[in-house]
């Protein structure tokens, strides 16, 4: 999908009159510009036209293109003026083409997005049977089916184009779907459903990539309307077959999950609700891949942090077991009452130690990667120090001073070893069994972890 400019004509539902403008939809964002006023004049009974002016949100504005298109825009946010005005802008949340919603309810989502159709391994629109001329297949084809939460999950492709009696020109398409029977708001489709699945591609293909064609289909309807909203971005032409290079950090396609594909996508919807705060922060740096180094760090490693957290009963999450903890804090406290300390200063230091037995960053760091098996045993043996190392560039990024002598490149190594830690961890707990051993075998985990490897190490 290109930015794009629509003229036409907009009103308020239930109005009549009619105001001509421009949706335009650009890296800005989506604006209406409008040349009259959008929303009509306000008198009070006594007929003085009331002079102040507001922010206003409208929940509905209808449209018609120059072309006949039906447009429905969804929040739409500006000043409104009590004065007949010339011109106005208003921010829009949401346009739909394709019809006039008289409520802005929705019961499905379609996505399209950069490197789905390879990932999904979708099949080709034309063979060339031995000795005969080409054929095309334009029907669609499900790649996966699943349900989740009431909800039908499917990805499926297909072909769509125009032909007549000169020319034809087809183009295969590949789309993730969600739909279900309930009505959602337009926001809560994405975070329920298509945010979810960008974040599986991610984390499968190791590299940042867009929503590029988003539809809704309105409730009560069988049409899917083309949706434009602020973050959904202008489609840019990529190389799908990348993902199949040797240096590509792909790591799992759905012709090699090991599982069936609805499957995957049910196991992958409930993990994902599990493991949300921990993926929001892996996945940060992806969704803002203009992020400096430092902040990708930092997430990597917050990451790591909340992923321990929520494998606590994996872990734990005291450093000693309670019988331990309490012997150590009796003799700390006897060697105070000892000491001829006041009453107040030994209350406090029983305090503080006796609640202090959560384990140090650095031991949640290689509980993590010792967890991954002979892949962490790999890492610690070319870098026994990492664990310490994270540690220290966590402080040095989050709090200022101590780096432990990393410099910005050693750190960036670092950070992307944990990518390929926590990916590991997500897949296998996904039910991708060779997960970690993908990683051992990839030819860039491998790079990454030459970087970092200490000189002892490399002697030894």
């Amino acid at each position: 999908m290109d930015y794009r400019e629509i003229e036409g004509s907009w009103w308020l539902p239930g109005d009549s009159n009619r105001i001509p403008g421009t949706l335009i939809y650009s890296p800005d964002g989506i604006s209406l510009r409008v040349f009259g006023s959008l929303r009509p004049v306000r008198e009070d009974d006594s007929g003085i036209t009331l002079v102040f002016a507001k922010w206003v949100v409208t929940s509905l504005v209808h449209g018609e293109s120059r072309d006949g298109e039906e447009i429905t825009l969804l929040e739409v946010s500006g000043l409104s003026t009590p004065l007949p005005s010339r011109e106005e802008t208003h921010r829009v949340g949401l346009a739909l083409v394709g019809q006039h919603l008289s409520e802005p309810g929705f019961i499905g989502i379609r996505a399209c997005f950069d490197y789905l159709a390879e990932w999904a391994g979708a099949p080709s629109i034309h063979t060339y049977p031995k000795g005969a001329d080409p054929v095309l297949h334009p029907n669609s084809v499900e790649l996966a089916v699943s349900e989740w939460d009431n909800v039908e999950l499917a990805i499926k492709s297909g072909a769509e184009g125009r032909m007549n009696e000169s020319s034809v020109h087809f183009e295969r398409w590949c789309s993730f779907y969600a739909e279900g029977q309930r009505k959602f708001e337009w926001r809560e489709l994405f975070e329920r459903y298509a945010r979810p699945f960008h974040d599986l591609l991610i984390i499968s293909l190791g590299r940042p990539l867009s929503m590029t064609k988003v539809a809704l289909r309105p409730s009560g309807s069988v049409k899917w309307c083309e949706a434009y909203f602020e973050t959904r971005q202008s489609a840019a032409p990529v190389d799908e077959y990348k993902i199949h290079s040797y240096s590509a950090p792909t790591l799992l396609l759905l012709q090699n999950a090991t599982m069936p594909a609805g499957d995957l996508l049910f196991h992958w919807f409930a993990l994902r609700k599990e493991l949300r705060e921990s993926l929001m922060l892996l996945l940060a740096p992806f969704y803002a891949p203009f992020t400096y180094e430092e902040h990708r760090f930092a997430s990597y490693f917050q990451s790591m942090e909340a992923y321990h957290g929520m494998r606590k009963q994996r872990y734990g999450s005291a450093e000693l077991p309670k019988a331990e903890h309490r012997k150590r804090v009796s003799a700390v406290v006897s060697a105070l009452e000892g000491a001829c300390l006041s009453d107040d200063v030994t209350q406090w230091a029983k305090n503080v130690i006796q609640g202090r037995n959560d384990k140090p960053l650095s031991k949640r760091a290689e509980d993590v990667v010792r967890s991954t098996g002979p892949l962490g045993e790999e890492l610690l043996s070319a870098a026994p120090h990492f664990c310490r190392n994270v540690v220290w560039a966590r402080t040095g990024v989050s709090h200022g001073g101590v780096n432990g002598g990393l410099d910005s490149a050693i750190r960036h190594w670092h950070g992307e070893i944990l990518l390929w830690i926590m990916r590991a961890h997500i897949l296998e707990d996904l039910g991708v069994r060779d997960a970690c051993d993908r990683v051992r075998k990839h030819a860039a985990y491998q790079f990454a972890l030459e970087q970092i490897r200490e000189p002892e190490a490399a002697a030894g």
